[in-house]
C-alpha cells in the first residue's frame, strides 16, 4: 500500500501541510470534522482553517516551528 492509501484509512483527520503553509494533502475523515471535502483543501493556507482574530498569530508560530521544529503542545 500507498502512503497516501495508508493516511486514506486513518480513523482520525489528517493535513500534511508544507512549510510554506500550503496543504499538501486532505484525508477523507477532515470532512466530518472541518466540513471541507478532502480534495478541496490542497493548495489552501493552513491560515484558511483558523479564525480571522487568530491567523497572524497562527502566521508566527508556523513559521517559529518551521525555523526550529520541535515537539511541542498544541
Amino acid at each position: 500500500a500507498t502512503a497516501e492509501a495508508i493516511l486514506a484509512q486513518a480513523p482520525d483527520a489528517l493535513l500534511l501541510v508544507d512549510a510554506g503553509g500550503v496543504i499538501r494533502y486532505a484525508n477523507p475523515a477532515v470532512w466530518p470534522l472541518l466540513g471541507y471535502a478532502p480534495e478541496d483543501l490542497p493548495g489552501k493556507a493552513i491560515e484558511a482553517l483558523v479564525p480571522d482574530r487568530f491567523r497572524e498569530t497562527h502566521v508566527r508560530y508556523r513559521s517559529a516551528f518551521t525555523a526550529a521544529p520541535v515537539a511541542r503542545e498544541m
